[in-house]
C-alpha cells in the first residue's frame, strides 16, 4: 500500500459506543501500515477499525470500497483459562459415569452413580493457579460435590473431601501449585449415593 494515502482520516479506530475516534499512531515498514493506539484500550469494549476506500497501492489503484472490521478486548484481570466456562455442553467438558449427562449450558444431571463433570486445561509448570466455580442444587437430595484442579495423575490437589450443595447458590474455590505438570483439570464429581440435577457457572481457572 502507498504510506502517503494513509492520513488520521483514512485509517482511523473507533469505540463503537462512544462514536469517536480513539487516539492512535500510524506506522509504515515497506507497503504494510500498522495503527497503534496512543492510549490503553478499555477492557471487554468492541472498537471498529476502517481504512477508507480512498486509501492506494504502490501503483495508485485505489481500494474502491471502505474496509471495516470489529474486535473486542478482554476482560480486565488475569484471562480465564476455561473454554466455555458458562456452557458446559461444548465438547471441552467431559461428563462421565452411568446417567451422567450435560442437560442444556448450565445443568448436569446426574443418577445414584458417581458422575464426573471435567475439562482439561493446558498450562505452566511450577506455577500457582485458582479455580473457582458456582454450584446450585436444581432438585434431589444427598449428592456431595468435590470441586478443585486435579494432576493429569488425577492427583486431588484441593477440597479432599467431599462438600454438600445446596439450593442456595455458592461458590467453591482454591488455589493450587500445577508442580511438574503441565495440565491441570477442573473437575466436579457427585458421590453416587442419590440422582438429581445442578446448575454449574462462572467456572474459572486462572493464574
Amino acid at each position: 500500500m502507498s504510506a502517503s494515502t494513509f492520513t488520521s482520516s483514512t485509517f482511523t479506530l473507533r469505540r463503537r459506543e462512544l462514536r469517536r475516534t480513539w487516539p492512535r499512531r500510524l506506522r509504515f515498514s515497506g507497503t504494510t501500515a500498522t495503527l497503534k493506539p496512543s492510549s490503553a484500550l478499555a477492557a471487554a469494549t468492541t472498537y471498529t477499525a476502517t481504512v477508507a476506500g480512498t486509501v492506494t497501492d504502490t501503483n495508485g489503484i485505489a481500494l474502491g470500497s471502505t474496509a471495516t472490521w470489529t474486535f473486542t478486548t478482554q476482560s480486565s484481570g488475569a484471562p480465564n483459562l476455561l473454554v466455555s466456562p458458562n456452557d458446559i455442553t461444548n465438547a471441552a467438558w467431559i461428563a462421565a459415569g452411568t446417567g451422567c449427562s450435560k442437560t442444556n449450558a448450565t445443568t448436569l444431571t446426574y443418577s445414584a452413580s458417581p458422575c464426573s463433570l471435567f475439562q482439561v486445561v493446558n498450562v505452566s509448570t511450577n506455577s500457582s493457579y485458582t479455580a473457582s466455580v458456582t454450584l446450585k442444587l436444581a432438585s434431589g437430595t444427598g449428592d456431595f460435590v468435590a470441586n478443585g484442579i486435579f494432576t493429569t495423575a488425577w492427583v486431588r490437589l484441593c477440597q479432599s473431601a467431599g462438600v454438600a450443595i445446596s439450593s442456595t447458590p455458592s461458590v467453591y474455590a482454591c488455589t493450587v501449585s500445577s508442580g511438574a505438570n503441565a495440565q491441570v483439570l477442573m473437575e466436579i464429581d457427585t458421590d453416587g449415593t442419590a440422582a438429581g440435577t445442578m446448575t454449574i457457572s462462572g467456572a474459572t481457572i486462572h493464574q
